[in-house]
């Protein structure tokens, strides 16, 4: 019996609702670190927006999530991810234990771009669900974003989540949802 394949998001599929959006059937197995690297925003969008990757960096430790999948969900989230992407194996640590998962890192990353606001919420709402350290959940409020142009797109992003945690409520999240405001 082959085991199921093992995902580690720190990008947009962090947050659960994104995941099932795409990948009906990934069972969130619990947060994850990946020591030796930091969350940059280096992947150019197909949108022109700056998308989640890694940076070797021997003091960084990325948060995540690790998600158990289906064999045939690999081969999905490659078409989701896209070209862009390429999917490695890495050491991600999760409930003690040394784990080896998948995860997508940029083929030519690109410094100096922006997330676009609905995109650092995901990883936001997904970090407040995995209950990521606060530290890295304050880290990823910092974070520099721009405003989508696509208004259309935008919408289409900010609807996985309750209205309070949308752009009207600016920044960030309301602060009935926010643990960190």
């Amino acid at each position: 019996m082959t085991l199921a394949p093992l995902y580690f998001a720190f990008g947009s599929n962090l947050s659960a609702p994104r995941l099932r959006a795409r990948l009906p059937a990934a069972k969130p197995l619990g947060r994850a670190a990946l020591p030796g690297y930091r969350l940059t925003f280096a992947k150019p969008g197909r949108d022109g927006s700056g998308k989640g990757d890694l940076r070797a960096d021997p003091r960084g430790q990325v948060w995540g999530r690790l998600y158990r999948l289906n064999p045939r969900d690999l081969s999905l989230l490659d078409a989701v991810e896209g070209p862009g992407y390429q999917r490695v194996a890495l050491w991600v640590h999760c409930h003690g234990r040394r784990q080896r998962a998948w995860l997508y890192r940029a083929k030519a990353p690109i410094s100096q771009l922006l997330p676009f606001d609905w995109y650092l919420h995901h990883l936001r709402w997904g970090a407040m669900e995995a209950r990521l350290p606060a530290r890295y959940q304050r880290h990823l409020a910092q974070q520099p974003c721009c405003i989508d142009p696509d208004p259309q797109r935008a919408a289409r992003e900010w609807r996985l989540y309750p209205a309070s945690s949308g752009p009207s409520a600016g920044p960030g999240f309301d602060s009935a949802i926010d643990p960190l405001r």
